[in-house]
């Protein structure tokens, strides 16, 4: 684990406008991000429109069962398609009624003969990239991305597939807003250190000293497990409600503790012994972020003590600061100290990684 790295990210890069607008163009805009669970999309004709920074983007399964991106663009005026998920046999635009097969293709104009010079061929729907990782869908507005999604992911593999995502049952799902710039929940999720103290009851069964931490290019995955004179399980006992993951049975036992992992930019995923979950951050402004959870197990598990745990420790406590610390980047006399090592190790490593996005982009 990288060592050594300060906070490098001067406070106006949490509230200025021109800042937040040049990450969605070349971070969110210009990376592999997470769109969906691959269950969303598993049958012909279902699809989802998805957001990557400045781009709306579409997702189809087309007839063959072959999974598609788009631009959410029609080619006549640009408007767009589609709008949250469903199914359909086509995409038709609500403007003027041009129609697209699930392939992309242009299939279908109203009045064609107002359109003498029409070349159909050279107006499908303009193309992107999408990809599966064990159950999980990423998305890249370039149809022929720099790096390929297998790369972008590379060192994530062996801490995060022995969950099987894909294999899980979608429980509980939900959307809501803070006032704090998106990096202030990263922060706070790769932060180490503060699970001793603004954690403390929530958190304090479990044994952080012998945590387990690594980095894998961008990304960031960590597990932790009880300490040895803690009888109970899971989030403190309280995740019974839910059956153990069958793909446990033969992995390696440390993941089968309280898991908390970071997929650069904007993916964040928690994971138990009974547990999956993916959360999203949606940056809706310098000061304002969406974070949307998903919540999978075994079906017919109730999450609901597994939620009550998760949101004492998300919403009564990192929310509440993440919020003050927004206020903190209000003034440009405010300077961060240093770094705990190896505790916020990952704070540098994430400011290095992001930086070098912004400036080998506009470069």
């Amino acid at each position: 684990m990288t060592q050594g790295l300060g906070y490098a990210l001067p406070p106006r890069a949490f509230r200025d406008p021109a800042w937040f607008d040049a990450e969605q163009r070349l971070v969110f805009g210009g990376q592999w991000g997470f769109v969906a669970h691959a269950q969303a999309l598993a049958e012909p004709g279902t699809f989802r429109a998805v957001q990557l920074g400045p781009y709306a983007l579409l997702l189809v399964r087309d007839r063959r069962g072959v999974l598609r991106a788009f631009h959410n663009l029609c080619r006549h005026r640009g408007a767009p398609l589609k709008a949250g998920a469903g199914r359909c046999a086509s995409l038709t635009c609500p403007y003027h009624r041009w129609s697209f097969g699930l392939d992309g293709a242009l299939r279908g104009v109203p009045q064609a003969e107002a359109f003498p010079e029409l070349d159909r061929e050279a107006l499908g729907l303009f193309p992107a990239a999408v990809g599966e990782w064990h159950g999980l869908l990423f998305a890249h507005p370039d149809p022929n991305p720099p790096q390929s999604l297998d790369a972008a992911l590379a060192g994530t593999e062996a801490a995060l597939a022995p969950f099987e995502p894909g294999a899980l049952t979608l429980l509980h799902e939900e959307r809501f807003t803070f006032a704090a710039n998106w990096k202030l929940y990263v922060e706070n999720h790769i932060d180490w250190l503060h699970l001793w103290y603004l954690h403390e009851d929530t958190l304090g069964a479990f044994d952080h000293p012998r945590g387990e931490i690594t980095l894998a290019g961008p990304h960031w995955m960590s597990f932790e497990t009880l300490r040895g004179d803690a009888a109970a399980t899971g989030f403190g006992g309280v995740d019974e409600g839910l059956a153990v993951l069958p793909s446990l049975a033969r992995a390696d036992p440390k993941v089968r503790g309280i898991g908390a992992h970071y997929v650069f930019p904007n993916l964040l995923l928690f994971s138990g012994e009974r547990f999956f979950m993916s959360g999203v951050l949606q940056p809706l402004g310098p000061q304002e972020t969406a974070l949307e959870l998903q919540l999978y197990g075994v079906a017919g598990g109730d999450p609901e003590a597994t939620l009550a745990a998760f949101y004492a420790i998300t919403k009564d406590e990192d929310i509440p600061m993440i919020e003050s610390l927004q206020g903190a980047m209000a003034h440009d006399r405010f300077v961060p100290g240093p770094l705990a090592q190896p505790w916020e190790d990952a704070l540098g490593h994430f400011h290095q990684h992001l930086l070098a996005v912004l400036e080998g982009a506009a470069s």
